[in-house]
């Protein structure tokens, strides 16, 4: 029912997440993913039906900093070290990894073993992000070092910025090798102020990310995160009884006219940040990002004037029309 939706916000291909759990709900979840791509292209390739595709998933966790946990649950965070890949997310993900299924890991640099894991991921073909983390700028850099080139949700579940401990913030914006970073720009979880200051100082590495739960689209009130309660106002999520914020609830096409406006940049600087930059992320620039001959035909056109979206392709086959679809 969700990925439904995504045609009529601008997503033709995307990257679920999955948030912190037990190895067991792992490799139930991992499972069904692939059952559920594999009864997909099988249905493509007998009636030729077209729909978002789904590129790979990306693991949320479990290796993170306690302190910066975020929406997770706490009982499932671990450590590279005391707890390997396969105890992690189950005896499975090699498997998982070597099919395909396994996009983005997130995890924090600095904890023990963390660099070698980074490694171990990024030598089986799986991009790592740096995120839900305590790290200094030394140890986001030895991450860099070890293979990680993405920063998760930057300014959030991380230090705030200093001068003279500028963290993993400073990474994305003033290192030498500077890795890509996902914004989440809904006004809510960055200050406008901060979405310019990153755009200025990294514009090739910006890539827009909802950050979405499941709430999207659906009315206030008390929805899910995993295995966490969550209370929805507006665009506004926030774990039940706190003010831990809880993923978001807008739309990608959303983000990118809050990007625009608070950047004020172009709007083909503000499309690279969903099309070009992660599509060069993922490794994935010469199938998808852009309009070229052999690429996958993934098109979506906006109004000129307010951004919307009018109509997406996916595969060169009309997947939404706003005329007839709302």
């Amino acid at each position: 029912m969700v990925e439904g939706r995504l045609p009529s916000t601008g997503v033709t291909s995307y990257c679920p997440t999955l948030v912190t759990c037990s190895a067991r709900q792992y490799e139930q979840i991992l499972g069904d993913f692939l059952n559920f791509t594999k009864a997909k292209a099988k249905a493509k390739a007998k009636i030729k039906t077209f729909s978002t595709s789904i590129l790979g998933v990306h693991l949320e966790g479990p290796y993170f900093a306690l302190e910066k946990k975020g929406a997770h649950n706490a009982k499932f965070i671990r450590t590279p070290k005391s707890t390997p890949l396969q105890v992690a997310y189950g005896q499975q993900i090699d498997s998982h990894i070597s099919e395909g299924l396994v996009k983005i890991v997130t995890m924090a640099p600095e904890l023990d073993g963390a660099e070698e894991v980074i490694g171990e991921l990024v030598k089986k073909g799986v991009r790592v992000s740096m995120g839900h983390s305590m790290a200094t700028y030394e140890e986001g850099i030895r991450g860099v070092e070890a293979g990680a080139r993405l920063i998760t949700h930057l300014y959030n579940a991380m230090p705030n910025f200093h001068h003279r401990s500028p963290g993993l913030v400073g990474v994305a914006l003033g290192a030498v090798d500077r890795p890509f970073y996902s914004i989440i720009c809904d006004g809510i979880h960055s200050h406008p102020a901060t979405v310019k200051t990153a755009f200025t100082a990294n514009p090739e590495g910006a890539i827009l990310v909802t950050d979405a739960m499941s709430a999207m689209g659906l009315g206030d009130g008390e929805h899910n995160l995993g295995s966490m309660k969550v209370m929805k106002t507006g665009v506004r999520a926030v774990i039940k009884g706190t003010d831990t914020l809880a993923g978001s609830c807008v739309s990608l096409d959303y983000c990118l006219r809050k990007f625009i406006d608070f950047t004020g940049c172009s709007v083909a600087d503000g499309l690279s940040t969903v099309t070009r930059n992660p599509a060069k992320f993922l490794g994935m620039e010469g199938e998808i990002g852009s309009l070229a001959e052999g690429r996958s035909g993934n098109i979506v056109l906006l109004d000129e004037k307010t951004l919307q979206v009018v109509k997406t392709f996916v595969g060169g086959k009309l997947v939404f029309d706003v005329v007839y679809d709302r």
